[in-house]
């Protein structure tokens, strides 16, 4: 056969579309704006911030049918944090902006055997803290959503270089590159477990469904074994939440993170929260008691360890409340979080810190 037909064949077939197959996706997201006022005791300022309880954010999720009872997908997902309201300081000068961030770049594939999810995404153990059935979450859940990173200030207007948020932990799993293997529900209970960098090793329990026509509740354990990466060697937590019929509800949280180092000693916190929905609208108020979170040798005076450092612990009281929009997909939401450190030196001074913040979460797809 001549050699220029062979070419000229070869060149038109390689031309013919080809069929393409891949898999389907969907794109949602949301923008969340808030200002922020916030207040050390020494100096306030006004702050105009993303909303940390559930930061701006776009995705693509898809799904294929596979064949013989198999599911496959993906989950992708930015964060896109200008001013972070967890990460602003006191008087800064200019806006922090973290950019892109990743929060979901996985795929996973499940059955009736259950689901196995592989990449950046949720730990065994993310969620573990937060059983919540309020939908005022977004102004009141986790303490350290807002205001998390000002510092406390001492006598004379002195930073004591610990934050609001470092004595007022979670002890929450989170987001980070793993494998996953979440059971098939069986009633109302499932399980999911994960193994991550440094062989961390996330567990979780959780027992969710309807109690009759008396409310909703969700009881949530998980264990995590952080491996060599961090000073704490261990973490349990317990959470769970009830709801009633009308619309009250209360939820409640205990977490130990266990440290073996020599002459270190566990941190505890325990929390509560009570709301109330009706119609489009959320109220709650929360507590927080948080004990042996900040080990220092100036300041700190609870169960001095053997390197001569004692530690501090601190409280968290919210107020906030939520109203939705149904049908464009907007959130309006305003709250009020107080901040005391605990156990410090006499002399000290330290002040409280407490925020306000008013904002707004809208969504699209």
């Amino acid at each position: 056969m001549n050699k220029k037909l062979v070419a000229a064949a070869v060149t038109s077939a390689l031309a013919l579309p080809m069929a393409a197959h891949a898999v389907k996706f969907q794109t949602s997201g949301h923008v969340n704006r808030a200002v922020m006022i916030v207040d050390d005791g020494t100096d306030s300022d006004i702050q105009h911030v993303d909303g940390d309880a559930s930061s701006t954010r776009f995705r693509f999720k898809g799904t294929e049918d596979i064949g013989n009872g198999l599911t496959a997908g993906l989950n992708f997902e930015m964060q896109v944090e200008s001013n972070s309201s967890n990460a602003t300081t006191m008087k800064q000068t200019s806006d922090s902006n973290d950019g892109l961030s990743t929060r979901f770049a996985e795929v996973f594939f499940s059955g009736d055997f259950g689901k196995v999810s592989m990449g950046q995404g949720s730990d065994g153990t993310d969620g573990a803290a937060f059983a919540d059935l309020n939908n005022a979450w977004i102004a009141v859940e986790n303490a350290t959503d807002f205001a998390g990173n000002i510092e406390f200030v001492g006598t004379g207007g002195t930073p004591l270089g610990v934050t609001a948020g470092d004595v007022t932990p979670s002890y929450d799993g989170g987001r980070r590159d793993r494998i996953r293997y979440d059971t098939p529900a069986i009633g109302p209970l499932s399980l999911a477990v994960s193994h991550a960098t440094s062989d961390r090793i996330d567990v979780m329990g959780k027992l969710a469904g309807a109690a009759g026509g008396a409310g909703q509740y969700d009881v949530r354990v998980g264990y995590s074994k952080r491996g060599e990466s961090t000073s704490t060697d261990d973490v349990i937590v317990l959470s769970g939440a009830f709801k009633f019929s009308q619309g009250t509800s209360i939820a409640g949280a205990w977490g130990q993170a266990s440290r073996e180092a020599a002459g270190a000693e566990d941190g505890e916190y325990y929390y509560i929260k009570l709301g109330h929905d009706w119609g489009n609208n959320s109220v709650a108020i929360d507590y927080k008691d948080a004990e042996k979170q900040v080990g220092r040798t100036v300041g700190c005076t609870d169960s001095v360890d053997t390197s001569g450092a004692g530690y501090c612990g601190g409280t968290s009281f919210g107020i906030g409340a939520v109203h939705t929009m149904p049908k464009p997909g907007i959130d309006l939401y305003a709250g009020y979080r107080l901040f005391t450190l605990e156990d410090t030196a006499a002399g000290v001074g330290e002040d409280d810190i407490y925020t306000f913040f008013v904002g707004s979460r809208i969504k699209f797809n």
